[in-house]
């Protein structure tokens, strides 16, 4: 998590640095969480919790939405996956570049 990357001690320089509150809020979830947690109005544990919960919630609702966009082709095996690229070279790239080769 990049809480243990420095994020904290990232964040406590920004807001020495004038960044305000609200925007922390603009940044993602993490910057929402640590902000709460700069204020005293999370615990570390209280913060790492909820910051977890909220990053699955938030996976959870992009898988639902990324599975409703029927322009998406899941792909479910590295074998199909290679014959989608081969296909798309020889179909798509090959003809493109064939034209332009001229």
């Amino acid at each position: 998590m990049r809480l243990r990357e420095g994020m904290i001690r990232e964040a406590r320089t920004l807001r020495k640095r004038g960044l305000a509150w609200k925007r922390f809020y603009e940044l993602g979830l993490e910057y929402r969480f640590l902000a709460e947690y700069l204020r005293k109005k999370l615990s570390h544990k209280e913060m790492v919790t909820r910051l977890e919960r909220a990053i699955k919630n938030y996976a959870r609702r992009q898988k639902t939405w990324f599975r409703k966009n029927t322009k998406i082709n899941w792909v479910s095996s590295s074998g199909e996956t290679e014959r989608l690229v081969k296909h798309f070279l020889k179909e798509v790239v090959m003809p493109v570049r064939g034209k332009t080769d001229k």
